[in-house]
């Protein structure tokens, strides 16, 4: 309800509101009313002419117009009811509520006090009328491609029952009807489509009001059906060709071609319509008396409507005619009589059928008589001659033919192919060969090995080659072919102390080998000549001199070519030397580190260039009383002497822990197997005795490992640190720690 002022003796109202709703117009029905109402409870002014009003609304225009009387001058206040009605006015289009705007007009009373002239307005909003939608039409399907199929429909609804979406569901291939989409208000859509589908289509709307009843299901659309596989064509006895295959179609609507074509010259020709066209499901059909002289083929394909797949192509099939003449398979020019000759043949069909029989024939004067194995009936294209059927020097002609599925025609009537070409092949006696060098049991002392053979042939043929072989157990080692008899080398150096087997066949003119022959031998080097020795003992460094003599080697014997020398200290070995080289009949070796109070004992190796062994020993004792050695450097040849006052305090140690524990009145004992040692030593250093301070602090100063040893026979091997205090210029007190390492 608004009110306004028309001046200042009266109000003019005007009262809007909502009566009822349409919902299937999409509408709804408006009560209103213009009043004017006096304002005051008397007036000496009146009015009772004509007033001119009219009642509007945006967007409609004029509903009422015309004229009302008022009397100023009544008792009390008054209302007058200009007047009233009910418009019916729509809401948006899609059942939203709309506003509209109501205005009331009242012109000039012409009244001192009454005012005018005078507009109201009321605005209203109406309330939704929504519905649900109608149902759609029946969609149609139309195929763009495989992967692709348009559906287009009607929406079937009110004004204001329009849909605001579309649920599209679909069958494939008569399954399950699967809501595929939920799309927009629309009346169309792309749908994805895969080929060899059957696809069928229905929309349902919807809106806030609910769903729509479901469209019909469109006619059927289909995508490219699937190929067949599998095609095979198979003569039937009656000379018919089945053609088979496999039908891979997902749906029932379609049909398959059958195709016929013929083979000239590897050029496939087809017939310019199908052969015949079945229904769906079927996976057969009979070619009944085709051509006897041609080479026939077959494919097949499926078709739904004008859609078509990809061919299956069977295989080629003639029907029964005899063979052609076999190819006899290579025979050799001369075979061993004593053993057993294996030749074949390839059958070679005209109508593709595979052999059933063969013949064979032999002939031993030229090909004046024959023999013959008569008709086989086999599907084994080869024939064995047993050994020693054939003496030596005789030659021998060898032809064959054979037999397919045809029992009529070809080169007797019975449907035998022509005879193949002949090949012949003359019988020899097969070389032999024997092992001469190594001999069987016998002993190589060499690590170059040399084989001698022989060869013999009963019918004169000559030497071609020889292959032999190097054992070694069950390893071979070696093959090596050879076209010299005597004194063949084998590049695999055999080994001092191994047993080996060498293994020979020859080959002569004629192409035939010998039977395999072996020697079993084992290899023992010569032992090289032993070293003399001579040892002494170095005071002044505490060093071991050892001078060798290596004489020239005598009967059974062979050069040293490497000496290696080891000590032994008290069950301990230590190399001295390893595989020096000789160089000459007299070698000198200086050893830096012996024990000097004890016994050193040396092993000198000689080693021949094969690796054959021979050991010498020899001892050095020592028996230093007062002096002690310190050396360091390369080969400890770094040397300081000392020993007067001499003093040795040693600290041991062997690794150990322990751990408390809940429940032990003592700590658990851990003990390992680590060891340390540490010495501490002093010695009073003056001149003529020993080493000068000068050379001691070079010893001390000299980088790496060092080396303490005493009259006790100790040798230790560590880290020595320590200090020279000068007493005078040529006496001083020396101190050092050595801590052994490993």
């Amino acid at each position: 309800m608004a009110d306004v002022n028309t001046g200042g003796a009266g109000t003019l109202r005007l009262d809007v509101s909502q009566a009822s709703t349409n919902p299937g117009a999409n509408n709804v029905n408006i009560n209103w009313a213009l009043y004017l109402i006096e304002r005051v409870t008397s007036n000496s002014t009146f009015q009772n002419s004509a007033i001119g009003a009219n009642v509007s609304i945006d967007g409609v225009g004029t509903i009422w117009s015309g004229s009302f009387t008022f009397d100023w001058r009544g008792a009390g206040n008054q209302t007058t009811l200009i007047a009233s009605g009910t418009a019916t006015l729509g809401n948006n289009g899609d059942g939203t509520g709309r506003t509209w705007t109501f205005r009331g007009h009242m012109n000039s009373t012409g009244t001192s006090g009454a005012g005018g002239p005078t507009d109201v307005a009321q605005a209203v909003g109406t309330s939704a009328t929504y519905v649900t939608p109608g149902t759609p039409t029946k969609p149609v399907a139309s195929r763009v491609s495989d992967t692709q199929t348009n559906l287009a429909w009607t929406q079937s609804s009110a004004s204001n029952g329009q849909p605001a979406s579309n649920q599209v569901y679909c069958k494939t291939n008569n399954g399950g009807s699967v809501k595929i989409l939920d799309i927009s208000a629309t009346n169309s859509a792309a749908i994805g489509t895969v080929a060899n589908s059957k696809y069928e289509f229905q929309v349902q709307a919807w809106n806030s009001a609910g769903f729509s009843g479901v469209s019909p299901w469109s006619d059927p659309i289909f995508t490219t059906p699937g190929a067949p596989t599998s095609a095979t064509a198979t003569k039937q006895a009656n000379l018919d060709i089945v053609v088979a295959w496999v039908n891979n179609v997902a749906y029932a609507e379609y049909n398959t071609e059958v195709w016929h074509g013929t083979v000239s010259g590897g050029v496939t020709t087809w017939d310019s319509t199908a052969l015949t066209t079945v229904g769906s499901g079927v996976t057969s059909y009979t070619h009944a008396a085709p051509n006897p002289s041609q080479v026939h083929v077959y494919q097949v394909r499926s078709k739904a409507g004008t859609l078509l797949s990809s061919y299956a192509v069977s295989n080629s099939v003639q029907l029964l005619v005899a063979p052609n003449k076999p190819t006899l398979g290579t025979v050799p020019q001369y075979a061993d009589k004593t053993q057993a000759l294996t030749f074949g043949w390839t059958h070679n069909p005209i109508d593709t059928t595979p052999q059933s029989a063969y013949e064979v024939n032999f002939s031993t004067n030229g090909g004046s008589t024959w023999t013959t194995t008569g008709k086989v009936t086999s599907a084994v294209a080869s024939r064995t001659i047993a050994a020693n059927t054939y003496v030596a020097n005789t030659a021998v002609q060898i032809r064959v033919r054979t037999w397919g599925q045809a029992t009529t025609g070809g080169s007797d009537g019975t449907g035998a192919s022509p005879w193949s070409d002949i090949s012949t092949v003359t019988y020899k006696t097969a070389p032999t060969t024997t092992i001469t060098i190594p001999a069987n049991g016998g002993t190589v002392t060499d690590s170059t090995l040399r084989v001698t053979i022989t060869f013999a042939q009963a019918e004169a043929a000559t030497f071609v080659k020889a292959t032999l072989e190097l054992w070694q157990g069950a390893v071979l080692l070696e093959s090596k072919d050879t076209t010299v008899l005597n004194g063949v080398v084998m590049s695999t150096p055999v080994q001092n102390g191994v047993t080996y087997t060498i293994k020979s066949k020859v080959l002569d003119s004629n192409g035939l080998w010998s039977s395999q022959v072996s020697n079993s031998f084992s290899v023992v080097y010569l032992a090289p000549v032993p070293a003399g020795i001579v040892l002494t003992y170095l005071p002044d460094t505490g060093w071991g001199q050892l001078d060798l003599s290596i004489p020239a080697p005598g009967g059974g014997q062979s050069a040293a070519a490497t000496v290696t020398i080891t000590r032994t200290i008290n069950g301990l070995v230590e190399t001295v030397v390893q595989d020096y080289p000789v160089s000459g009949t007299a070698m000198t070796f200086l050893d830096t580190v012996p024990t000097v109070n004890g016994v050193n004992l040396y092993t000198v190796t000689t080693k021949s260039a094969l690796g054959a062994t021979t050991q010498r020993t020899a001892s050095l004792t020592t028996s230093e009383l007062r002096r002690a050695f310190l050396s360091k450097g390369a080969s400890f040849q770094t040397v300081g002497v000392f020993g007067a006052n001499l003093s040795v305090d040693e600290s041991l140690d062997v690794a150990s822990t322990t751990i408390e524990a809940a429940g032990r009145t003592k700590p658990i004992g851990m003990y390992g197997t680590e060891t340390s040692l540490q010495l501490k030593i002093s010695s009073f250093v003056y001149e003529n005795f020993g080493s000068t301070i000068d050379q001691l602090r070079k010893v001390l100063l000299t980088p790496g490992e060092a080396c303490y040893r005493d009259a006790s026979g100790r040798r230790v091997f560590g880290t020595a640190k320590g200090s020279l205090t000068y007493k005078r210029v040529d006496r001083a007190d020396l101190s050092f720690t050595m801590t052994e390492t490993s």
